[in-house]
């Protein structure tokens, strides 16, 4: 909307930066009001990750208002191709969210949240968050002007960047702070992925698109990406808003929990790229240190490669036996069609006494640990009438749907996955693509199999 300008005060001896409105807008009354919304916006909120405006001024025949010099570049320019590292996601989302809910507190709804509007700091400002231009923002009443001019939330109008508005907002609706969640998905997803959810070639398909259509799961452009995360996108870029997060402040627990657990996770070994190395990494650079031969180094080396590879021969033997030793009951079916653990089964009721539509079916009480976390009942065919499995080498049955953006010809992939995160000790990635498999294909043994030898690893591991 204006132009923004490097300047010094004299007086207090410091950089600011100077927005303007271009000369030829200069009276442009509708301009005029937006360049002072925005200024009395951003001046009721007194955040560390929004930007400070100093002050409004008037030099006929320019009004211009001077804020906060924010050195760096906007978050547009910095997210790389295939999105950000997790860690460096977080980084930044954490704090957003941090500003959004502060905004929200005073009764500011943003309704212009995209990449371009937020500044990632550099120099004495590295890694800062900062969100700017509150020129669209929705205020509560306490904060309009009392000649401010109609509202900009007359319904029917719109007004936001087309690629990161709500639905109702695109639909011309009344909107309230709600709105900014949505927004704040739509950026969320484009950090984790490198590019927008919603995309066409007009602005009418941007909107078709952000009404009516799924935007393909995080997971299938970054498959680096948790789970976690990739239900926290979601939930932000629900459609119906009772069904999104409620509040910035939900979004920000949320992704507080998965840097939690990441960094957890990682607390060994020092995964993530930028995180604090782990123990093990440590102690070996105390070895190199130690022992600064290339000799000694090639045997370090050599024992933790051994190490490794027993660990993985190791996991593969006791799969092995859990595969020979599982025998498929029809206690171990759950609701869904999926195979729980030996014992999980609470309670079978024994098949009905006389004949009925059922043949000789079994009314189980089941429940499956960590797939759901629910408890359900279901009438299931005895052992004699379960489906065999499917000819060697075949990873899908002939029936089966979509899930998450996922389809029939996504089972075999999805299954390799998962088979190689089991490997290596990833149990809950490898129950989430497990879990995607049997949604489509609900009698794939694959995947049932695939669960109950995680049961298994994790039964003997405690």
């Amino acid at each position: 909307m204006g132009e923004v300008y490097r300047a010094r005060d004299p007086r207090l001896g410091r950089d600011v930066a100077i927005k303007v409105l271009p000369a030829a807008f200069a009276e442009d009354e509708a301009r005029l009001r937006r360049l002072e919304r925005e200024a009395r916006a951003a001046a009721a909120l007194n955040h560390p990750s929004i930007v400070t405006i100093y002050s409004v001024e008037r030099s006929d025949p320019h009004l211009f208002v001077t804020m906060e010099l924010v050195e760096g570049r906007s978050l547009a320019l910095a997210i790389p191709k295939g999105g950000l590292r997790l860690d460096a996601l977080l980084t930044i989302a954490i704090p957003l969210t941090d500003a959004i809910a502060a905004a929200h507190a005073k009764g500011i709804t943003h309704r212009d949240l995209k990449p371009a509007n937020i500044m990632i700091g550099a120099g004495d400002h590295e890694g800062r968050v900062k969100v700017l231009d509150f020129g669209l923002a929705k205020l509560d009443e306490s904060l309009l002007l009392p000649d401010s001019g109609p509202t900009l939330t007359i319904e029917g109008r719109i007004v936001g960047t087309v690629a990161y508005m709500s639905p109702e907002q695109a639909l011309g609706k009344e909107v309230d702070h709600r709105t900014d969640l949505f927004s704040f998905g739509v950026v969320l997803y484009e950090m984790a992925t490198g590019v927008p959810p919603f995309r066409g070639d007009t602005t009418g398909a941007v909107f078709n698109s952000i009404l009516h259509k799924a935007p393909a799961a995080p997971v299938r452009l970054n498959p680096d990406l948790p789970s976690e995360l990739e239900r926290i996108i979601n939930k932000a870029l629900e459609k119906d808003r009772n069904l999104r997060y409620q509040s910035a402040a939900e979004i920000s627990t949320d992704l507080r929990r998965l840097r939690r657990k990441t960094q957890s996770d990682t607390s060994e070994v020092g995964v993530i790229a930028g995180s604090e190395p782990g123990r093990l990494v440590v102690a070996f650079r105390e070895m190199v240190a130690r022992f600064n031969h290339p000799i000694w180094v090639g045997v370090a080396g050599f024992v933790i490669a051994g190490a490794l590879l027993f660990g993985a021969w190791s996991y593969r033997s006791k799969a092995t036996v859990a595969r020979h030793e599982a025998t498929p009951t029809a206690g171990q079916v759950s609701a869904g069609g999926l195979l729980a653990a030996p014992g999980s089964v609470a309670a079978a009721s024994p098949a009905p006494s006389t004949p009925t539509d059922l043949g000789n079916a079994t009314t189980i009480d089941a429940s499956v640990p960590g797939i759901g976390g629910g408890h359900a009942s279901r009438t299931v065919q005895p052992v004699d009438r379960v489906e065999k499995p499917s000819a060697p080498g075949a990873r899908q049955s002939a029936n089966c749907g979509s899930d998450a953006g996922f389809h029939c010809g996504d089972i075999p992939d999805l299954l390799s996955r998962a088979d190689s995160d089991a490997g290596r000790g990833d149990y809950a990635d490898a129950r989430y693509s497990y879990g995607i498999v049997l949604r489509m294909d609900p009698r794939n043994l694959d995947a049932r199999n695939g669960l109950h030898k995680i049961a298994e690893a994790e039964k003997m591991q405690h």
